[in-house]
């Protein structure tokens, strides 16, 4: 009886261990799968990581790149923008080269065209400029002259004209304009027959000379 008690006893504890031996070698199965799929989640992390940082790489030079290509943008712009400015410089001087060239061929176009006697309003206005010494003479009235007059001008009426031109030398140039050129050409004519023979007559008068100063200002 104590023979079977023993030996049942020791059926129960070998049956104890196997089942612990089992329970365990299952939990470390468990527990292997475990940290085998741990490992795999971290071994693709890794590669993710590695992933992003070559891609991280690509992007940081393609941003290096562009902010490369910016700055030689904005030296090409400043470039470009020296160069502009030197062209409108010669652009200038070339304008101002023309416009003192327009200026002679006037002087030379005005002292070989216009010859003393009636002359047009522009040809009046190039004479004045040509020649600073010229006495541009106002015929009309007093009141008149005080309304309104050509800058420069004198005024000496046409009915003390034949007493007041014996002031001035033979040798002087005379201008002459009235309101509308009638007086003026009578004027001329006075000067003329005394001697004055260095004498133009503005046709249309200042009439005609507020009407170009409207119509270029139009």
């Amino acid at each position: 009886m104590a023979v079977l008690r023993g030996y049942m006893l020791k059926r129960f504890i070998l049956g104890l261990l196997i089942g612990v031996f089992f329970g365990a070698t299952c939990m470390y199965i468990i527990l292997q799968s475990q940290i085998t799929y741990q490992k795999g989640v971290i071994d693709t992390i890794k590669l993710e990581v590695q992933d992003l940082n070559v891609k991280n790489e690509y992007y940081e030079q393609q941003l290096s790149e562009a902010r490369n290509n910016i700055t030689k943008c904005i030296d090409i712009k400043d470039e470009l923008e020296s160069e502009l400015k030197d062209v409108e410089n010669d652009i200038e001087k070339y304008a101002s080269y023309i416009s003192y060239l327009e200026s002679q061929i006037l002087v030379i176009l005005n002292n070989s065209n216009v010859n003393y006697g009636d002359i047009s309003v522009e040809q009046a206005k190039y004479i004045i400029s040509l020649k600073p010494n010229l006495i541009l003479m106002d015929v009309r009235t007093q009141e008149e002259y005080n309304d309104d007059h050509i800058e420069g001008s004198i005024n000496i009426p046409l009915v003390i004209l034949d007493q007041k031109i014996m002031e001035f030398c033979s040798c002087e140039e005379f201008l002459l304009y009235c309101k509308s050129g009638t007086r003026s050409r009578q004027a001329t004519d006075i000067l003329l027959e005394k001697g004055y023979l260095r004498t133009y007559n503005m046709i249309g008068g200042i009439d005609a000379w507020n009407d170009s100063i409207t119509y270029k200002g139009s």
